[in-house]
């Protein structure tokens, strides 16, 4: 497996309000990183788990999220390809107090399963990196505007 991406994003709100904020997963929530191209996603709840299903590009993504806590979650993700495994993945987020406020840190691991995966891993992972550094960008701005207007974090 190769080394894992890592993102970190300081938000200006307390820990339990980010907790909350960045785990409540809604359908258009990659729309933050890519408003025109994001596709809706399918948020279910099943016991502790919370699965996330999307198709996009030809493969369909499934993820199931389980929270440990109050400051981590972790989420296990597989991709398929006509209906076959294409590549594998997970996150580990975690959250601490800082004197300034909420400090996550995101480790993004994935694993390619077929030839046409490890092919187009490298490109992926930039492409990745790039919608995940915007969508943390929007998700910061999101979130400290609604903690300053002192609305509630979850809908």
């Amino acid at each position: 497996m190769a080394k894992p991406q890592v993102f970190e994003t300081r938000f200006d709100v307390p820990v339990d309000y980010a907790f909350a904020w960045l785990t409540d997963f809604r359908p258009d929530d990659m729309k933050m990183a890519d408003p025109k191209r994001a596709p809706a996603i399918r948020v279910t709840h099943r016991g502790g788990l919370i699965i996330r299903e999307w198709s996009m590009m030809g493969m369909d993504f499934h993820t199931e999220t389980t929270l440990e806590g109050t400051t981590r979650w972790v989420t296990a993700s597989t991709i398929t390809r006509k209906g076959k495994p294409f590549a594998r993945g997970g996150v580990v987020e975690t959250l601490r107090q800082t004197p300034t406020g909420a400090l996550h840190r995101a480790e993004i691991t994935s694993e390619p399963l077929t030839l046409g995966a490890k092919l187009m891993a490298p490109a992926f992972n930039v492409a990745n990196k790039a919608n995940l550094d915007k969508l943390f960008r929007e998700a910061k701005r999101r979130m400290e505007t609604q903690h300053r207007e002192g609305k509630p974090p979850t809908a």
